[in-house]
């Protein structure tokens, strides 16, 4: 094979490095000192790679320390992680955790280890949540289609009289030259009838062997674009007497199995997987908490009030909302502030996950989320700007209205989910409100009594 291989490693020690005033590289670990010479750069030298001088500057210009996810392309491979940058008068410490290193390494052809536990781990991720499976020949051509989704019915039909041609007739993939050769890392189409947009995959060995797969999933959950009414209106014991127990067996079952991935009970798994798996169990757990919440079957619930940080909810929630911050390519930036409140640390997780999901649905793609903590006398804030569409000052004052969405296109939405999120900033004795961001968007602000100050 020609060429070379790419081979990945990681590490739980953070990188670490510092650099002067003037943005030159003066200190630095070994991987991050063999990323300034990759992007052509000296130690000590200006910082070469552009996303971290970037940031640099960014922290510099601020004054403050700011993190977000991090990832570097070079002409020797990647390297990617959470990014910490900390200003001080001496310039700036750089500290990169959660890393993970690819580099271009001779090869014969044979595939790295690293690759192929996280290839048969993704693999077994998508058969765990396919909803069917389309079973092809050799030529990759339709052999017969197993389901027990309802929704997908029409599909089986369909796949049953288009036996023996080509699998991409059933989908609409947006082109079949596209199709063939990205089905095996994954693309999304849509089939005929079905209003949501589905994931496809194949599986099952090479092109050219029999018994070939392709694992379908939902890409996308469907939300109705009607304005509800009376008649859509759910009962009121459903999300207590029906939803909360139906929750509580699958969430669990998300819980053990993300247990069992991240601890590596059930084999090798690549480090980035051990990651994605700590954020299944940090969001089933979340999950679970909403469940038992619900099950509790009170109209007005109190909030358990505890000391917390902001900073480290805000961290906490933009991790959990990496994956759909990277399908529209946009990113997170924290400035990181030990702003302590009063709240109900659930809810305040709920609140931010809220805000940072319509940031990422409604701002532009490719944009920035700024995400900032500070302490103003007696309150704690933590607010999120997007550099999405501006709201006029009358949209400011609906937004927070039950089922109000302004009439905006994308992301779906019910619009609830500002409305409670506003009822739960109250309910903690705090607010939420929203005024212009500098950059042009909007900025959402969750203010709570600051805990030093919350008896006074």
């Amino acid at each position: 094979m020609a060429g070379g291989t790419m081979a990945a490693t990681g590490a739980t020690i953070p990188l670490t490095a510092r650099c002067d005033r003037q943005d030159r590289l003066v200190e630095a670990d070994g991987r991050i000192a063999a990323l300034q010479r990759a992007c052509g750069g000296d130690l000590p030298g200006a910082i070469a790679a552009p996303e971290l001088l970037q940031l640099v500057r960014k922290a510099r210009v601020y004054g403050m320390k700011l993190a977000q996810a991090l990832a570097v392309t070079h002409p020797g491979g990647s390297l990617s992680g959470w990014a910490e940058i900390e200003p001080d008068e001496n310039g700036c410490a750089i500290r990169l955790s959660d890393w993970t290193a690819v580099d271009h390494t001779p090869s014969a052809g044979a595939i790295a280890d690293g690759d192929e536990e996280a290839a048969e781990t993704r693999l077994a991720i998508e058969q765990l949540l396919a909803e069917a499976v389309l079973w092809l020949d050799a030529q990759q051509n339709i052999v017969a289609l197993e389901t027990e989704c309802a929704e997908l019915s029409p599909l089986v039909v369909r796949a049953r009289h288009q036996r023996g041609q080509n699998w991409s007739t059933l989908f609409q993939t947006g082109g079949e030259h596209q199709a063939q050769w990205g089905i095996r890392s994954g693309i999304v189409a849509g089939i005929e009838g079905s209003q949501r947009r589905w994931h496809l995959m194949l599986a099952g060995g090479t092109t050219g062997n029999a018994g070939q797969q392709i694992l379908i999933r939902r890409h996308e959950e469907l939300i109705s674009s009607q304005p509800a009414n009376d008649e859509d209106l759910l009962p009121d014991n459903l999300l207590a007497d029906q939803l909360a127990p139906a929750l509580d067996v699958p969430v669990r079952r998300i819980i053990r199995l993300g247990e069992i991935m991240r601890d590596r009970l059930a084999g090798p798994l690549a480090r980035e997987y051990v990651n994605y798996a700590g954020d299944i169990v940090n969001a089933g757990a979340h999950l679970a908490g909403l469940a038992q919440s619900l099950a509790d079957g009170e109209d007005e619930p109190e909030p358990e009030m505890v000391p917390l940080i902001l900073g480290e909810i805000a961290e906490s929630a933009c991790r959990l909302q990496t994956t759909r911050a990277a399908r529209r390519q946009a990113r997170f930036t924290i400035a990181y502030h030990p702003a302590h409140a009063l709240g109900d640390r659930r809810w305040c997780m709920q609140v931010l996950l809220n805000l940072l999901g319509n940031a990422v649905d409604y701002g532009p793609r490719g944009g920035e989320i700024f995400v900032d903590c500070k302490v103003e006398g007696k309150w704690a804030s933590v607010s999120v700007s997007d550099e999405g569409k501006p709201l006029s000052a009358q949209e400011r004052e609906l937004i927070f209205s039950k089922y109000e969405r302004l009439g905006r296109e994308g992301g779906g939405g019910t619009g609830l989910g500002l409305h409670i999120s506003r009822r739960l900033a109250e309910a903690m004795g705090g607010s939420l409100t929203v005024t212009p961001a500098s950059q042009g968007g909007n900025c959402f602000t969750l203010r709570l009594k600051a805990a030093e100050t919350a008896e006074g």
